[in-house]
C-alpha cells in the first residue's frame, strides 16, 4: 500500500510519521473503485482545510491526511479488465 500524507500547511508529500502523536487528528481518506490516492487528494482540497480548521478550533489538534493507494488486484484480474470512474 502507498500512503500519500499532507502537512499542516496541507503539502502534499510522501513523508510517513516516524512517531506516534497523540495531539494529532489522523483522517485516512480512502477512494473509491477505478480511483487514486492522488486523486481522493486532489478532490478533497477545499474539505482538507475545512476539516483541519474545525479540529483546530474544538480539539485544539493538527490534522494528518493518509491517501492510501490500493495497486492489489483481484485474483482473475487481466490486461483486459478495466473501470470507470465514476462522477470524474
Amino acid at each position: 500500500m502507498f500512503v500519500f500524507p499532507v502537512d499542516d500547511a496541507g503539502v502534499y508529500t510522501t513523508a510517513f510519521p516516524s512517531h506516534v502523536d497523540n495531539h494529532v487528528l489522523k483522517m485516512l481518506m480512502l477512494h473509491e473503485h477505478g480511483s487514486s490516492g492522488a486523486r481522493m487528494y486532489f478532490k478533497t482540497r477545499g474539505l482538507q482545510s475545512q476539516i483541519r480548521d474545525a479540529a483546530h478550533e474544538y480539539l485544539k489538534k493538527d490534522t494528518h491526511f493518509y491517501f492510501p493507494d490500493a495497486p492489489l488486484l483481484p485474483d482473475g484480474f487481466g490486461d483486459d479488465h478495466f473501470a470507470w470512474g465514476l462522477g470524474d
